[in-house]
């Protein structure tokens, strides 16, 4: 899968550790990550050849033409590659063969050319070829994972140029492609960042989505301000509680070093809109987030206010508040628009085919929006401090800061007209 794929499926997984069982509820048994993602997660037994058993392969080979196409085709193609490899095998290799198979199938050593040949239906010159095949399908040997990964890969390819049946062939195709991607993770792929795609995505992705998804960033924004004045005007109870918690004065907290506290900012507010974005797909997570990070913006200015330090506290957020509010109201808008995705499906499509076009047009601008919060823990950890009790200053440098911001969304990314 794609590195993008890849964060997808990583970010939705906070909306998938809520709803443990809803593969259960899927056609396809794939988690929310996954439907977002547009992958699917496989076993590698899941996508090696299927062939029936030994008895079976009797029936089915005797049976009337039309009966059994698919398997039929495979029993035939399986013989078919192993006459070819049984040319890599040595006699002596052979003569164990036939013992073990002998043993296994209980039968006398005399006996055992006649009875292969017989089950598949071809003459004594593939023999080897039979007795191969008999031994693979009894477990009596087991192929080296190189030689069984080329075998299989083999008996895809063959089928696919003798099977016309559309089902067979888009089955079968799904499985070679994912053996061959297999391969090439154990090979030593690795999926690498992309440096110009990045920057592609910071100058236009970025932009373009964010101006697609105003809607959902405005009622981001209306959300929380609905959450602040309830914390604020409502909430008394809960301002009483932010009044015991706050620590007396003299009482002084625990030092941490500007950087420490970067760090402890940036991470926490990563975390956040990761789950504001990620949590889209579950409907609720990304409004319940909006919902109490504005209850307690609103109550906690409530109990500053019944201290009097009502602008102390408007001072001590709003050098970063602007900015780090706007990134994560940007998460917001990816989660909104992938909630809205999974309660209203796009017609004609299934829910997860609903989402996975939500995210297609929003991904970028919610989980991209977390390099913007690295601005807003720098000012928090170096600047806010100093001013604290200073409002106008304060004012003046969070709007400062988040109208960079807002330059670049509104005007970046946008197409140049031609001219004439």
């Amino acid at each position: 899968i794609s590195l993008r794929q890849a964060f997808i499926r990583n970010v939705v997984r906070v909306a998938d550790s809520f709803f443990l069982y809803l593969p259960i509820l899927s056609k396809d048994g794939r988690r929310l990550g996954d439907g977002a993602a547009g992958t699917i997660v496989v076993s590698e037994r899941a996508i090696k050849p299927a062939f029936p058993s030994l008895s079976r392969c009797r029936r089915i080979l005797r049976a009337p033409s039309g009966f059994f196409i698919q398997e039929r085709i495979m029993i035939r193609v399986l013989l078919s590659e192993l006459d070819r490899h049984s040319e890599e095998v040595d006699e002596k290799t052979i003569a164990k063969i036939r013992a073990l198979l002998t043993s296994r199938l209980r039968i006398d050593a005399g006996d055992l050319d006649r009875f292969v040949t017989e089950t598949f239906q071809i003459g004594e010159d593939k023999v080897n070829a039979a007795m191969l095949a008999a031994a693979l399908l009894t477990r009596t040997i087991k192929f080296k994972r190189e030689r069984a990964r080329r075998l299989a890969q083999g008996i895809y390819d063959r089928v696919l140029e003798i099977c016309q049946d559309p089902r067979i062939q888009r089955t079968l195709r799904a499985k070679a492609k994912a053996l061959r991607t297999l391969d090439r993770i154990r090979s030593g792929f690795r999926n690498k960042l992309d440096i110009r795609g990045l920057f592609r995505v910071y100058l236009f992705v970025i932009p373009n989505q964010f101006r697609e998804n105003l809607n959902y960033f405005l009622i981001s924004v209306l959300l929380f301000m609905m959450a602040t004045f309830l914390g604020y005007f409502k909430l008394g109870w809960l301002a009483d509680l932010f009044k015991e918690a706050i620590l007396p004065a003299g009482e002084t907290i625990e030092e941490i070093s500007q950087i420490g506290f970067f760090i402890i900012v940036f991470l926490n507010n990563a975390r956040v809109s990761i789950g504001m974005c990620g949590g889209g797909a579950s409907v609720f997570i990304t409004i319940g987030m909006l919902m109490i990070n504005g209850i307690v913006v609103g109550s906690f200015g409530k109990a500053m206010e019944g201290l009097g330090k009502l602008l102390i506290y408007y001072s001590g957020i709003s050098p970063h508040g602007f900015l780090e509010l706007s990134a994560l109201f940007m998460s917001c808008a990816s989660g909104l628009r992938a909630a809205r995705s999974v309660l209203f499906p796009h017609p004609g499509l299934s829910r997860y085919e609903s989402l996975k076009r939500a995210f297609d047009n929003s991904f970028e601008l919610g989980f991209g929006s977390i390099v913007f919060l690295i601005p807003a823990a720098a000012i928090e950890s170096f600047i806010t401090e100093k001013l604290i009790g200073d409002p106008r200053y304060a004012t003046y440098v969070g709007a400062g800061a988040v109208s960079f911001l807002y330059i670049y969304l509104f005007l970046a990314g946008r197409k140049k007209k031609n001219k004439g």
